[in-house]
Order: C-alpha cells, then structure tokens, then sequence
C-alpha cells in the first residue's frame, strides 16, 4: 500500500486503530540531508515501558502504569520509490482492547473540527470561560 505523504498513512493508521480499539501515537523517524521526511514508525500509544524512577522511596503514591509494552507499529518508508509504503506492520497486542465505541476516549482520536476552534477563540475573546464554551459544544452536539 503506498501514500502520498505521511499524514496519509498516518489518518490510515489511526482510522485502522479506531476500528481496532487502540489509540496510536508517531515514534522515530529519519530525514535526509534536505530535511524531507524519509522513513516514519507509527506505534500504540501503550508501546514502550516508564523508566524506573529515582525518587521511587520518596514517592507516596505512585502514578498508575499507562504503557505495557506492546509491540504494535506500522513502519512507513520512501526510500525506493518516492511514495511512502507500509514497509512493516504487527497487529499483535499484550493488552485488551477497547471496543470502538469507546477509542474516542484516546488522545489520538480526541479531535475538535476548526469551525469549533473558531468559535472557541470568539466566546474568548467576547470574555465566555473556554470551559464553559466547551460544554456549550458538548451540548449542542449531543454529548
């Protein structure tokens, strides 16, 4: 499968987790000499393990663990051709997944439409708290 850019493998990849169950998040990357983008890794947003902490004795309540290692990603490159090509993709997970009615809850999938932002800025700038205006939308759009 080949993309023009990589914001378009990267809006596959996310509508891919939607379905699935499981928020993403960008990782390495490389460049070449002229600064073009050539090779993105796209991973779960559970990928990886904290670094164990220092302060670990001082610590009083420790915050709960949010990344469990998993080994999902999808490797994009345009190396050869030019266009970005899935050049490596794992699908398997070490947690559960979400059911798909619940992956707007993740930070990759959490996104508000411009026509939103603008009206934001506007009850801003006429003094209504973002917080209120927010809850304004929430309302107006069913939750």
């Amino acid at each position: 499968m080949q993309f023009e850019t990589v914001k378009e493998a990267y809006d596959f990849y996310l509508a891919y987790a939607k379905e699935v169950g499981f928020g993403i998040k960008r990782s390495t990357h490389h460049k070449d000499k002229n600064g073009k983008l050539v090779d993105r890794v796209l991973c779960g947003s559970v990928e990886g393990k904290r670094a164990k902490d220092k302060r670990d004795i001082h610590v009083r309540a420790h915050r709960p663990e949010t990344r469990f290692g998993c080994s999902t990603k999808m490797k994009v490159n345009s190396r050869q051709t030019g266009k970005y090509q899935i050049t490596q993709l794992i699908s398997e997970h070490n947690h559960y997944l979400s059911s798909p009615h619940k992956t707007h809850l993740y930070r990759a999938h959490r996104n508000m439409v411009p026509s939103h932002a603008v009206e934001i800025d506007i009850a801003h700038s006429v003094g209504i708290a973002p917080k209120a205006s927010i809850e304004l939308m929430a309302l107006q759009t069913g939750g």
